[in-house]
């Protein structure tokens, strides 16, 4: 991440791990696609994310592996003077969309609980844990031609959706996101 302006010497910034950062400009690349195929060329987006502290995992060998984290894809289009619509004067159109993907230890394996099998050696299994909420924000004004001068509808929307699935450390996040979709 580049910040402007810079940052000084002793101020680290809010920067995510090199493995998230990599994924974010891949989920941005991707995401700015969508955005100008579905929403047109003056359509602007960026996606955000961040690692998420484990909770009481002190052992840093794992952190990489058990990273859990949340991000934010946003979508803006303003429509104004190069408007094509003769009813729409102008307005907007802003999604906002907040994900939290937490990896979560779901039983056996750890050598301190007993089981049935008494395999210490068996591996913990996990599930991903996917919680998104979005939020979509309208503006519109009529046009003059329609005699509506003082007219404004706006409105919002939000939503929420949470999801639990099976997970491997094997695979990767980005993996498993894509599979959701």
């Amino acid at each position: 991440n580049t910040y402007h302006p810079s940052l000084t010497e002793d101020t680290d910034g809010f920067k995510p791990s090199n493995k998230l950062r990599n994924v974010e400009l891949q989920f941005n690349e991707v995401f700015d696609t969508y955005t100008k195929h579905y929403y047109g060329k003056h359509a602007i987006s960026s996606v955000y994310l961040w690692d998420k502290e484990d909770e009481g995992d002190d052992d840093s060998s794992k952190k990489e592996e058990l990273s859990s984290f949340a991000g934010c894809f946003l979508i803006r289009k303003v429509i104004g003077e190069e408007n094509e619509d003769e009813n729409l004067r102008r307005g907007y159109w802003n999604s906002v969309h907040v994900v939290d993907v937490s990896l979560v230890k779901s039983g056996g394996g750890d050598g301190k609980e007993e089981d049935s099998t008494n395999d210490n050696n068996a591996k913990p299994t996990f599930v991903t844990s996917y919680k998104l909420t979005t939020t979509i924000g309208i503006s519109m004004t009529p046009s003059k031609s329609l005699q509506l001068d003082d007219t404004n509808i706006s409105g919002s929307l939000t939503r929420q959706h949470e999801k639990v699935m099976p997970s491997s450390l094997d695979a990767s996040t980005t993996a498993t996101t894509q599979q959701q979709h």
